[in-house]
């Protein structure tokens, strides 16, 4: 009887073993299959579809970035080379898509992004973020006229929201701070943006309080009182408390 339930469960542990091979090598397929595709294919459309569904496919799991970084290593590659190439494209929603998965890849995924990767992508982000072409004079997804004020108030939005999830991790707040990131956070609050940027950058800034070393650097920056200032107009809640948490955090940090 003992023989029977030891060789029953050596058999459960042979399936359990069998399973887990098989869903990696199906998600390691699934990535190099993603990956391939957006090498080969040049119709701006399927590239979106491609980029929409590997969004999906980590935002509905965020270990799955490990995929990724599994295939590129097989590659010699980094996760994210695949993508920032992607930034200079002339669609912006490809664009923005591509930045959203590498800032997933890098926020989430076991190795850091460092050096000039990070630099680009950070110099990326902060040109976007006082681009004037992210008001209104860029060219729609099709290619054809321009993005309507709706649109480009998104596409701004989508970086910041790049932004919010780097600073997560507390590497990438010094790489911030290092390439001037605050200022250029500071000079789009002075630029009178919409609450929901407002709400986005002022808590980037409480992201950035969180790390002790740089709140004295904020200091000298002179955030309290563009915060200050924001609070006093601010009609909106959310924009509200995240100024109060910035403050409060500067203030016990």
């Amino acid at each position: 009887m003992e023989h029977f339930w030891d060789l029953l469960f050596r058999l459960y542990i042979c399936r359990v073993l069998v399973t887990c091979v098989y869903i990696y090598c199906v998600y390691f397929q699934c990535a190099k299959t993603f990956l391939n595709l957006m090498a080969h294919i040049s119709k701006e459309q399927t590239v979106q579809y491609i980029l929409t569904l590997i969004d999906d496919t980590l935002q509905e799991n965020h270990q799955r970035v490990n995929i990724f970084f599994d295939y590129s290593k097989k590659t010699k590659n980094t996760a994210w080379s695949y993508f920032l190439p992607m930034l200079n494209r002339q669609d912006l929603f490809t664009v923005h898509m591509a930045a959203r998965i590498i800032a997933k890849l890098a926020a989430w995924g076991r190795d850091l992004m460092e050096g000039s990767d990070l630099n680009y992508y950070f110099n990326w982000i902060k040109t976007q973020l006082s681009s004037q072409k992210l008001h209104g004079t860029g060219p729609d997804s099709s290619g054809q006229g321009t993005i309507s004020p709706s649109e480009s108030s998104q596409y701004v939005q989508c970086v910041a929201g790049c932004l919010q999830l780097m600073l997560r991790v507390n590497e990438y707040r010094f790489a911030w701070v290092e390439a001037d990131g605050v200022n250029c956070i500071t000079a789009v609050l002075s630029n009178k943006c919409g609450f929901q940027l407002q709400y986005q950058m002022v808590f980037c800034m409480w992201l950035l309080a969180f790390s002790s070393q740089l709140c004295e650097q904020l200091r000298r920056y002179n955030v309290v009182p563009a915060l200050s200032d924001i609070l006093q107009e601010s009609v909106k809640e959310k924009v509200t408390r995240i100024i109060l948490a910035a403050f409060r955090v500067c203030t016990f940090s």
